[in-house]
């Protein structure tokens, strides 16, 4: 769920006593925050993807590396 981390955040500010204004500001910044975080799984993702790929011989090397 994108942004699912909103919800519980929310809560736990309030829980703790933090004041809605602060609330806000989380929530114009978050999403900025969880794009540079897919950007880094995706990144990993790949990455392990071919050296997998590689090590097991399965990478053509003439198509990739060209």
């Amino acid at each position: 769920m994108p942004c699912g981390s909103i919800i519980s955040i929310a809560y736990l500010f309030t829980v703790v006593g933090v004041p809605a204004e602060a609330i806000s500001v989380i929530f114009c910044v978050e999403p900025i925050a969880a794009m540079f975080n897919g950007v880094c799984n995706e990144s990993a993702n790949i990455t392990t993807t071919f050296i997998l790929a590689k090590e097991n011989h399965m990478l053509e090397k003439e198509k990739y590396f060209a």
